[in-house]
Parts: C-alpha cells; sequence; structure tokens
C-alpha cells in the first residue's frame, strides 16, 4: 500500500521485503520461527468497526478496506507460520479461544 500510494519507492519496498523475509529465514533456521495471526474480518466489517471507534471523517473509504485486506491474503503464503483467524461474528473471548488453539497446536507440533 506504501509503494502504491507513493509513500516509498519501488526500491525502498524491494528492499523492506527481503528484510523481512531474511529475519523470517534467519528465526526459522534459529528454530524459533515467529507466528503471525492475521485478525480478519469481510472489508465491510472492518471498515464499521473503524467507523464507530473513529469516526466518518477519520475512516478509510471500503475499497481502502478491500485492497488492505488483498495485500495480506497476498504476502500471507510468504509466512508459513501465519495463521487467519477470522472474526465476524465472534466475540473478543471467542476470539483469543480460537488464537489460544492454534498457538498451542503450533507448539506441540514444534515439540515433536
Amino acid at each position: 500500500m506504501f509503494l502504491e500510494e507513493g509513500k516509498m519507492t519501488p526500491a525502498q519496498y524491494e528492499r523492506l521485503i527481503k528484510q523481512l523475509l531474511e529475519i523470517e529465514e534467519t528465526l526459522k533456521n534459529w528454530g524459533s520461527p515467529r507466528i503471525v495471526l492475521l485478525l480478519d474480518a469481510p472489508a465491510e466489517v472492518l471498515r464499521q468497526r473503524i467507523l464507530r471507534r473513529s469516526g466518518k471523517a477519520l475512516t478509510p473509504p471500503l475499497k481502502w478496506f478491500e485492497r488492505v485486506r488483498d495485500y495480506f491474503f497476498q504476502v500471507l503464503p510468504n509466512f508459513p507460520n501465519a495463521f487467519t483467524i477470522s472474526t465476524d461474528r465472534l466475540s473478543p473471548e471467542q476470539v483469543a479461544a480460537k488464537a489460544r488453539m492454534l498457538l498451542e497446536k503450533r507448539i506441540k507440533h514444534d515439540q515433536q
């Protein structure tokens, strides 16, 4: 998004992505891979949540939320320890329980 919106150059973007992938590879080689949890919901749900918190003047348009979700889903396959949790129609407690379950499964898998 920063690249598309002109907030960084293509060269800066490429360097950033390479650095992030190097960090992920280093952590993996050390036996301490990072686990990333992406809390997701449909774009309209995300927009409504921000609208309620920040008001209309500070809430980006729906298209922005759609783009953000698209970017995350394009980048996510590069990170094997990334998991997506849908928060749509779930209470914060249910989201936390789901996250805990995923993390515990991953820890057990890594210990085997």
